[in-house]
């Protein structure tokens, strides 16, 4: 079948008869750009995709190598992936991994099952993204930096290199965080925010649209930073506080 426009009635037939199992790619009758079915790996591969030797993908239903695709070297695809964009060697993807067209895995990077990687993101070298990630699009994750499991990150919002950003955490869209900066599980960061080096935000913290956080800062569990505000290096506000704008004339003010 290599070289045709398969429809998924026909890539269902071929996956079935290698392994008895139904990918259930998408509604039937529906058509991709010309595929293959490779009956080595069980995926069906676009025929302009650029899978090089010694890229390994395990077999498994509803694994799709698209068009804009490129992997390189010693590669680890689960199964129920959907890749669209460039792994580098020794990069692997857990099982229900969808990396967009334009992405780019660095090598090394780890991404765990059912995570997303957005359109023209960049994923650094040695990353490690955890289960049930969203990474929006035109994102920039940078080397080393750990995602924890069910994270979400805004679209073109940077995580510089070294950062560390704990399960369930939210970072709005258009935000900074800095190298090396920590970010507690299930803290809420809003839009347009300025994490710089060394800042530590806690369990269940709340950053408002617009903050600037200086080098060192020290939020505590559970405090509220109030939009707009902007808090000096080296300052620690305690668990539970807020702080706000010294127009507002209450709490912590800055």
């Amino acid at each position: 079948m290599a070289g045709e426009a398969l429809t998924i009635g026909q890539i269902h037939d071929a996956a079935v008869a290698r392994t008895g199992v139904l990918p259930h790619l998408t509604a039937p009758g529906d058509y991709f750009e010309p595929h293959h079915f490779n009956p080595h790996t069980g995926v069906a591969q676009a025929l302009t995709a650029e899978v090089r030797p010694h890229a390994q993908i395990v077999s498994g239903p509803r694994t799709i190598i698209g068009s804009t695709a490129k992997l390189s070297g010693r590669i680890l695809v689960g199964e129920d992936c959907s890749v669209g964009g460039v792994l580098e060697r020794e990069v692997t993807l857990g099982s229900g991994v969808v990396v967009s067209a334009g992405a780019y895995i660095g090598e090394g990077a780890t991404i765990g099952d059912n995570s997303q990687i957005g359109e023209n993101t960049s994923v650094g070298d040695d990353a490690n993204i955890g289960r049930g990630v969203v990474v929006g699009p035109q994102v920039r994750i940078g080397a080393g930096t750990e995602l924890g499991d069910g994270v979400r990150i805004g679209e073109a919002t940077s995580v510089a290199r070294g950062a560390m950003i704990d399960e369930g955490a939210v970072v709005g869209a258009y935000s900074q965080v800095g190298p090396g900066v920590n970010i507690g599980a299930f803290a809420t960061i809003g839009a347009g925010v300025d994490l710089q080096s060394g800042a530590r935000v806690g369990t269940n913290a709340g950053i408002e649209t617009g903050v600037v956080l200086g080098n060192s800062v020290n939020i505590g569990s559970g405090a509220r930073v109030l939009e707009g505000t902007t808090i000096p290096a080296g300052t620690k506000i305690p668990e539970g506080r807020v702080a706000m704008p010294r127009s507002l004339g209450r709490a912590i003010r800055f």
